[in-house]
């Protein structure tokens, strides 16, 4: 009885530090957070989404570290992404939570940058089928947001998504 209670809590401690066990994306957000920590341990994002290149959302959007974005964001975002025709982020800005950012530049095919002066920059990377979207805030490193987008957008690659 021992070993189950102790398995039981072992799967539940799985469960918590790691949900997508659990069928959850949302722990996705804070990993993605914590992979832009600099050597200092300050978070240079504090916001992300994951989307489906269906133009489904694979995070939520309840909890402060969700970027909330309306589902016409999503729609356009996806398909961007999933044609590689990033031509409406050149003429007409990238859209996340309501915020126009200026579209900077778009490397591989897969990674779009923006931003907005006093505002911060969106990031944003492909995988096989999903969108890692992270913000970061005004006066934080874009290369530091870069590469835990990257972390996470590989992690997906290497799972198939």
């Amino acid at each position: 009885m021992a070993e189950v209670k102790t398995l039981l809590v072992a799967v539940l401690a799985l469960c918590f530090v790691n949900s997508c066990f659990c069928n959850s994306w949302d722990s996705y957000i804070y990993n993605l957070i914590a992979q832009s920590k600099d050597s200092s341990g300050t978070a240079h994002v504090d916001a992300a989404a994951i989307i489906g290149l269906d133009r489904s959302r694979w995070t939520s959007q309840n909890t402060a570290e969700a970027l909330k974005m309306s589902q016409t964001e999503v729609d356009t975002i996806a398909a961007s992404f999933k044609s590689s025709d990033y031509s409406s982020f050149m003429h007409n800005g990238v859209y996340v939570g309501g915020v126009k950012y200026q579209f900077l530049r778009v490397e591989d095919e897969k990674t779009v940058f923006a931003k907005k002066k006093n505002h911060g920059g969106i990031v944003m990377m492909k995988s096989k089928t999903a969108v890692v979207i992270a913000h970061y805030p005004e006066g934080k490193q874009m290369g530091n947001a870069a590469k835990a987008v990257s972390v996470i957008a590989e992690y997906l690659e290497s799972l198939g998504m």
